[in-house]
């Protein structure tokens, strides 16, 4: 997971609170995934149009997707929506 967060983040702006914050990411989607069925995070991929269904708007409206900020969560593959994500338009 080092070499992982060295190559997305600068390593001197790497403080305690991103450490922490990105351990208990990473065990939540552990969690997710290893229950049976596993849960399924969907994320919009950029310049996609925005599906309002499963996502809200972050900062402000637009048609396209410019980032996921938070992926929406099902229960499964096929399963119910658990929590609408968020993304960046443009």
């Amino acid at each position: 997971m080092d070499t992982k967060m060295r190559a997305i983040i600068d390593p001197r702006y790497m403080g305690i609170n991103i450490s922490n914050y990105t351990d208990k990411v990473v065990e939540l989607v552990w969690l997710m995934t290893s229950l049976e069925p596993r849960m399924r995070l969907y994320w919009q991929r950029q310049n996609e149009q925005v599906n309002t269904e499963f996502f809200y708007f972050y900062d402000h409206k637009g048609d396209y997707v410019d980032q996921t900020v938070w992926p929406a969560v099902f229960m499964h593959d096929t399963g119910r929506l658990v929590t609408r994500g968020n993304v960046l338009a443009m």
